[in-house]
């Protein structure tokens, strides 16, 4: 059930690639004081995410964006910091308060990337973009991930409404690629090479 004060899409990839694509969107839009928080299952696609996110806040390291599972926090700087948190491997709730998320990072001077963020109750903020990874069931095409986005607060909403506008705007990577795609010369170099034909057993007639 959604609660009072959230915004809410959903969005459906279908590779990595698109993935990536569809974070980058976010990234673009985010700012400084930002938080998005992910969930979903292991392998789901979560740190994918978060390094499209890293690309659209202008991060150029993207190799470096990795899970930081043992670290905890991982600092990218780029068009403004990124932030990306792992909570996976803390136990107990009073670990976020030795880890100071509320008072060292959120609202802060970057954007934070919470995964695992559904862990702790307290892990949420008040104002923050909420994106949950489902995986595909059995049998499902790989690749192909469903985005639920929740914003919530004042800016959060507004952070997911945008974002909603952005990903509407911007078609499947596979629908662009598709697009791009140069037009085939086949019949055309096929009716070349028979008239080329027909122009030599031409010729080879009026030698005869």
């Amino acid at each position: 059930m959604r609660r009072a004060g959230e915004a809410k899409f959903s969005r459906v990839v279908r590779s990595e690639a698109e993935t990536r694509r569809f974070a980058a969107a976010l990234g673009r839009l985010a700012r400084s004081g930002d938080v998005v928080g992910l969930s979903g299952p292991l392998g789901a696609g979560k740190t994918r995410f978060v390094q499209g996110l890293a690309r659209g806040l202008g991060v150029r390291e993207l190799r470096q964006v990795l899970s930081p599972t043992f670290a905890l926090i991982a600092e990218h700087p780029g068009r403004t910091t990124l932030f990306h948190i792992d909570l996976y491997r803390l136990e107990r709730e009073e670990d976020l308060l030795e880890l100071g998320l509320r008072d060292a990072y959120y609202g802060g001077a970057g954007v934070c990337a919470v995964e695992w963020v559904d862990r702790f109750a307290s892990a949420r903020p008040d104002d923050y973009v909420d994106v949950r990874v489902e995986a595909p069931r059995r049998g499902g095409r790989a690749g192909t991930r469903r985005f639920v986005v929740v914003g919530v607060g004042a800016r959060g909403r507004a952070l997911a409404a945008a974002w909603s506008r952005a990903a509407t705007r911007s078609p499947p990577l596979s629908a662009s690629r598709a697009r791009s795609r140069p037009p085939t010369r086949r019949s055309r170099t096929g009716r070349g090479t028979r008239r080329s034909r027909a122009r030599r057993a031409g010729a080879s007639r009026a030698r005869r």
